[in-house]
């Protein structure tokens, strides 16, 4: 009898298990799809995305405060997703493009609301050191801007951490 018992319990197993590993072998690209089937799938992404590209935000206007050694840059950016979200914080660091001098840190000025479809203005505060400001006046004394690059980007939006391996350069006025 215990042969028998056995020999059951080891085809009850093979029933069970075989079926599992089997759709996960198909799967294994896709594990998804195990949980959802395509058209499922395709409603989803269809209620978040939208045929919009994702645009680079855009450089509006730039304001600075001498004494405080900082300077406010707005970009704005148009949300292409059919949902609203929070940029909750962004941060870099600075360097001049030309000579890879470290000026500084970029921070959001504070939270921004991205509603559905719409542009909005988002704040970036960039706090230049005394080398930096040192920096602007031995080696860019005569220009009327200066390339920046901002690196090690970090962007928490909706509460999912981005963090951006490129940087990006922005052109800044020199003032007087």
């Amino acid at each position: 009898m215990k042969p028998l018992g056995l020999i059951l319990f080891l085809i009850t197993v093979i029933a069970i298990a075989a079926p599992i590993i089997g759709v996960t072998i198909v799967y294994s690209d896709n594990l998804s799809g195990m949980i959802f089937s395509p058209e499922v799938e395709e409603v989803m992404l269809s209620a978040i995305y939208s045929d919009e590209p994702l645009e680079i935000p855009q450089y509006v206007s730039s304001s600075y405060n001498l004494s405080s050694r900082t300077a406010q840059v707005t970009f704005s950016f148009a949300n292409p997703f059919k949902a609203t979200l929070t940029l909750n914080s962004v941060s870099a660091d600075l360097k001049c493009t030309v000579h890879n001098f470290a000026l500084g840190h970029a921070r959001l000025s504070e939270q921004v609301q991205l509603d559905e479809g719409k542009t909005e203005n988002i704040t970036i505060v960039l706090v230049w050191t005394e080398d930096a400001e040192e920096h602007f006046q031995n080696e860019h004394a005569n220009s009327s801007g200066i390339d920046v690059d901002l690196v090690n980007i970090q962007i928490d939006i909706s509460g999912i951490s981005i963090e951006i391996p490129e940087q990006v350069t922005i052109n800044l006025p020199i003032i007087e």
